[in-house]
């Protein structure tokens, strides 16, 4: 599979994660076999699944066609949107308009931002645990780690857990976004404890809401920490 253009789709929202209209230009449009049609554009505001978070949906339409996106996919450096026309077809070096689904984008944002709270909050309470992977589908969000936790210990970290991490998200502290001089984007929600990632982010840890710990299992040295939102 082929590109028209080989330099690297522009990631809008990694500046702005609140962004949720913008305008772009039309490059080309591929076939990805077992996907369908690609459209690419020189940048994006829409999140490509990864790192355990969703791809955000939403319109991308001018004055020629529409386009419904249903998915989207980075693939070498490239966003890939996909989707279905509801009319016409793009020329290339369309200027278009890029609209998110914006209650689709808040809740993974949200749940996204909860998972790193809740990592902020097991070290503040004592646990000592690496943070190995995180999924933050609304279906089932957790974190996990390597790591253990005593099977006697597990009720009373979790109150203790769930306590700290809506303690931290009732502060209110505001996301703090850098890059490193390697441009590696890191993400700070409490002073000293942030972390690389290239997710989509409250801009304020009370934009979460209250956060749940469903459950903390163990299990061949894997911890993993279920949450919802409420």
């Amino acid at each position: 599979m082929e590109s028209s253009s080989k330099k690297p789709t522009i990631l809008t929202y990694l500046q702005d994660s609140s962004k949720i209209e913008d305008i772009a230009t039309f490059l080309s449009l591929l076939e990805v076999e077992g996907k369908g049609t690609a459209l690419i554009l020189d940048k994006t505001i829409f999140y490509p699944q990864g790192g355990g978070q969703p791809a955000d949906q939403g319109l991308i339409n001018g004055d020629n066609a529409e386009l419904i996106v249903s998915d989207v996919r980075m693939i070498e450096g490239i966003v890939h949107h996909f989707g279905n026309f509801s009319r016409g077809n793009f020329a290339q070096h369309d200027t278009v308009n890029l609209k998110i689904d914006i209650e689709r984008r808040n809740l993974h944002t949200r749940l996204h931002s909860a998972g790193h709270l809740i990592d902020d909050a097991t070290k503040m309470i004592g646990l000592t645990l690496t943070p190995t992977k995180g999924y933050h589908f609304p279906q089932g969000p957790y974190v996990e780690y390597e790591g253990e936790v005593a099977l006697d210990q597990k009720e009373e970290l979790r109150l203790r857990l769930e306590a700290k991490v809506n303690e931290l998200a009732s502060n209110k502290s505001d996301t703090k976004i850098t890059f490193t001089d390697n441009k590696i984007r890191v993400v700070a929600f409490t002073e000293g404890m942030g972390c690389p990632c290239g997710g989509t982010h409250v801009s304020n840890t009370g934009d979460i809401g209250k956060i749940s710990i469903k459950k903390i299992s163990s299990k061949n040295g894997q911890v993993r920490i279920s949450y919802f939102l409420s």
